[in-house]
């Protein structure tokens, strides 16, 4: 993602691979804004924002988001995935994946050759883990696809 901020910034043309999630956008603007998230509109509760703000990081004040802006996860259609720089476990439906849960450690393994699950079983179990926390704590409809018949 490129990003511009008005003004003269101090890590103007450089790259900062820090992982940062569209849920810090929404904080980032108001924290940018000097705006506060409004707990009430119009009588209506607003839900809490799960992200947090990663505007020191792009002024070049901190070198990084925030402690665990990479703990996230999602699932659509019944593809899964859980982030925990610099693991990553993904779980993919047939005919798309082998169904089964799979673990890359993504610095040594970029584009998810080789699943290290077998080699790193606790290290899997425990993404695992994390990831049935994060689906209950953020609402997620955890969907199990079958595959569909051609016939």
């Amino acid at each position: 993602m490129l990003i511009k901020l008005p003004g003269t910034m101090v890590n103007a043309s450089t790259m900062n691979h820090s992982f940062f999630h569209v849920r810090d956008v929404m904080p980032t603007l108001l924290d940018f804004a000097g705006a506060e998230h409004p707990k009430e509109i119009s009588g209506r509760k607003v839900r809490p924002i799960q992200g947090r703000s990663v505007l020191a990081m792009l002024e070049g004040s901190a070198s990084t988001a925030y402690e665990g802006a990479n703990l996230v996860g999602y699932e659509m259609f019944g593809m899964k995935a859980f982030f925990d720089h610099p693991w990553k476990i993904l779980r993919m439906p047939d005919p798309y994946g082998t169904g089964e849960w799979q673990l890359y450690n993504l610095e040594q393994d970029p584009t998810e050759q080789v699943d290290l699950g077998p080699q790193y079983p606790e290290r899997l179990e425990e993404m695992i883990a994390q990831w049935d926390r994060y689906k209950v704590e953020n609402g997620v409809l955890d969907v199990d696809v079958k595959p569909m018949s051609l016939r």
